[in-house]
């Protein structure tokens, strides 16, 4: 119970092949990590509970009862004994309940569980055990309890509940609202209601887009400038600890590639957004790259740096140092094909973290010259055998990179990364990435 390793492993488990008795070993051993000292991990082992019993073995009940086969185990007694440990888990640490209702926001329920956990959040809310808000087990309650979304009554219901003192549960009605199939109003005027009531007292237009965000193409406007016309007028910032994304969140997902957003934004003040915004590509977007420059300029000395760490990184612009900014180093003759920079921090201004470009723009390497300039940028020696990759969850015992997109990434057992970015397909490469920051000062590539 003090190894935090051990724990990472055991939450790990794949739960979608675990049947049978696997589920009666596995079950009471996370539950153990309730009254662990971290409340990180508490909040872990209570999303994982929920994960297994509401999702996971859930399935393989859905799986049983369609198929016409004796059930695996009782769903309502597997669920009085989640209940069971949350509860006497919270009696000695006040935050569990907290951590489990939050986990409860993603998952959806279907009979026999849902009338047993109604009456249990029902009873939370009507006497909410010390530093639990009783709106947000009515919020989770709202989430759980069917709703029919082309029932007049319904929707008033919810609707009505856009207007209530606490902002969790507004967001927890707004997300309900969100769906697509049947309504008793219709969308214009529904998004007519969300905008009016989210100018007025920010929180509900992020989550009532949740759904929304995958049917784009059936609104008759543009989200963005939806978005946008609700960011420039409304009464103030969304609230924190909301249960759903905001349209913070969302906007900066969908106007990454359009730097014109990303200026209105600045022009609108919403600096910190404007900078997630343009930040958000991992590479070179088009017109992108002078607002970055721009960005570069803020006053914010946050907003700047991470504007110069994002021009160095990806689009290979060096820009006159910033006195008492993290220093970022160009090395524009590194190779005779390539230019480097590196990123340092701390009173040494110990490198951290490096890329390497072509000297040519669109210039590509071949992997085995790609690999050469790795191998000098982070020598096999310092950064020892390949890993299973963090993002690779089958967690192989013959690690292999892990590939995302158009980039190769590998993991070493010194902690140290390289990944190529380019054609993994054709094994052509337009960019290297090499991060280190675990090796302290015995990665000497790069110099202060």
């Amino acid at each position: 119970m003090d190894d935090p390793a051990a724990f990472e492993t055991l939450a790990r488990a794949p739960l979608h092949e675990m049947r049978g008795a696997a589920w009666d070993a596995f079950l009471p051993a996370v539950a153990a990590w309730l009254d662990h000292a971290d409340p990180t991990i508490r909040a872990r082992a209570a999303e994982r509970l929920a994960m297994a019993v509401f999702w996971a073995e859930a399935s393989s009940v859905i799986q049983a009862r369609n198929a016409g086969q004796t059930l695996p185990h009782d769903p309502a007694g597997r669920l009085a004994w989640l209940l069971g440990v949350i509860n006497a888990a919270q009696a000695r640490h006040p935050d569990v309940i907290g951590a489990f209702l939050d986990s409860l926001r993603f998952h959806n329920l279907d009979e026999p569980m849902r009338g047993p956990l109604l009456g249990w959040l029902d009873a939370l809310r009507d006497a909410p055990p010390p530093g639990l808000d009783p709106a947000r087990a009515e919020g989770i309650a709202v989430l759980v309890r069917p709703f029919d979304a082309d029932d007049a009554a319904d929707v008033a219901r919810l609707v009505a509940l856009l207007d209530h003192p606490s902002a969790y549960l507004r967001a927890c009605a707004a997300r309900r609202l969100s769906g697509q199939e049947g309504r008793a109003i219709d969308v214009a005027a529904i998004f007519a209601l969300v905008t009016q009531k989210e100018i007025a007292r920010p929180g509900i237009a992020g989550p009532f887009w949740s759904d929304w965000q995958y049917a784009r193409e059936d609104l008759p406007f543009d989200p963005a400038d939806w978005m946008m016309d609700i960011l420039e007028r409304r009464a103030g910032p969304e609230p924190d600890g909301m249960p759903f994304n905001g349209i913070d969140f969302h906007l900066h997902e969908i106007c990454d590639h359009a730097p014109d957003a990303v200026r209105r934004m600045i022009r609108g003040s919403h600096g910190a957004l404007a900078i997630e915004t343009a930040t958000e590509a991992r590479g070179v977007v088009p017109g992108m790259e002078p607002v970055l420059r721009d960005l570069a300029a803020h006053p914010d000395a946050a907003i700047r740096q991470r504007a110069r760490f994002h021009l160095a990184y990806f689009y290979a612009v060096t820009l006159p140092p910033e006195p008492g900014a993290p220093l970022i180093r160009h090395w524009p003759d590194w190779e005779a094909d390539a230019q480097a920079f590196s990123f340092h921090q701390g009173p040494a201004n110990q490198a951290w973290c490096a890329v390497i470009h072509p000297r040519e723009p669109g210039a590509r390497w071949t992997d085995a010259r790609a690999w050469a300039l790795a191998d000098r940028a982070l020598p096999p020696g310092l950064r020892g055998a390949l890993v299973a990759h963090p993002l690779d969850f089958a967690q192989p015992a013959d690690p292999a990179p892990f590939r995302l997109g158009d980039a190769l990434m590998r993991r070493f057992a010194a902690g140290a990364s390289i990944d190529m970015q380019g054609d993994p397909d054709a094994g052509t490469w337009a960019r290297i990435e090499i991060g280190a920051v675990s090796l302290g000062a015995r990665w000497t590539s790069f110099p202060a």
